[in-house]
């Protein structure tokens, strides 16, 4: 929680396709952050004003529940600001952890 705002997640009916969203408390109104066809997590930056969302790809075709690819896509996220472009800021990693 932020205080204007908790972060969240939830899939629908059982599906296990976690989504990211934040509601505003006075409001109520919730936001999605992450991308609907993927299932996301989400784990608070050092500082706590952005979002590391981990996400991969709602796969409908794979046989079996198996691919040959599994691809992880990471974002960091504004939860303030969500539809600015997601990604990797430019720092440097530190010792191989990023400053952040």
């Amino acid at each position: 929680m932020h205080g204007n705002y908790i972060v969240y997640a939830r899939d629908s009916g059982g599906n296990e396709a976690t989504q990211i969203y934040r509601m505003d408390l006075d409001t109520r109104q919730s936001i999605l952050l992450s991308l609907p066809d993927e299932r996301s997590s989400a784990q608070w930056t050092r500082k706590g004003d952005r979002l590391l969302i981990s996400a991969v790809p709602l796969d409908k075709t794979a046989h079996a529940g198996k691919r040959d690819n599994i691809v992880t896509t990471l974002s960091l996220v504004d939860p303030l600001k969500p539809r600015a472009k997601p990604g990797w800021p430019t720092c440097p990693a530190v010792a191989g952890r990023l400053p952040f």
